[in-house]
């Protein structure tokens, strides 16, 4: 069974950004993964939930689903209080779950707190190093999300490592001793 990634609909008001374009989804699911969608996520974007589902791209109405069943949630804002639901979207990852976003962790120490509680992982995309290996995963290029976890995919594991120590691109949000 594949890795599930899930992109919920950007609640920050004002926020047009989709994590994932139709075209990035089908690379992604190239790679292996399946992923989903909650439903009018790319519209603001100007993406359709059809094209989406031309990709492949499963849509959920259900934006507590979508965060609870996907292995990997993907976003471009660091979450926040889900105006329709009246709680932080940190809730509603599941207890183990991985997070793909923009964090700014320095700046959200209370995030930071509430992704712990929850035993996530977390991908801080501005948080990736300015070096040449990691220059393809620039937060700040032109690309989606999405087009970074694609290039994530391919690099060597030495960039990528689950412990903090070894690397400053994924951070496990609680003790590697529990």
């Amino acid at each position: 069974m594949s890795m599930k990634i899930g992109v919920p609909k950007e609640v920050h008001e004002g926020e047009c950004r989709v994590a994932l374009t139709p075209e990035t989804a089908e690379q992604i699911q190239k790679l292996g993964f399946s992923v989903a969608l909650e439903t009018g996520a790319g519209e603001k974007a100007h993406f359709t939930d059809e094209a989406y589902r031309e990709a492949g791209v499963e849509i959920y109405e259900d934006v507590k689903a979508l965060w609870t069943e996907c292995d990997i949630v993907m976003k471009v804002r660091a979450p926040e209080c889900h105006p329709a639901l009246g709680i932080d979207e940190s809730e509603l990852l599941r207890e183990g779950g991985n997070l793909i976003s923009f964090i700014w962790p320095a700046q959200n120490a209370e995030l930071m707190d509430r992704l712990k509680a929850r035993k996530a992982t977390i991908m801080a995309m501005d948080s990736v190093p300015r070096i040449s290996r990691a220059r393809s995963l620039m937060p700040l290029a032109p690309w989606p999300i999405s087009v970074v976890t694609v290039r994530l995919s391919k690099q060597p594991t030495s960039l990528v490592a689950s412990s903090p120590a070894r690397s400053p691109l994924l951070a496990k949000c609680h003790p590697l001793n529990s």
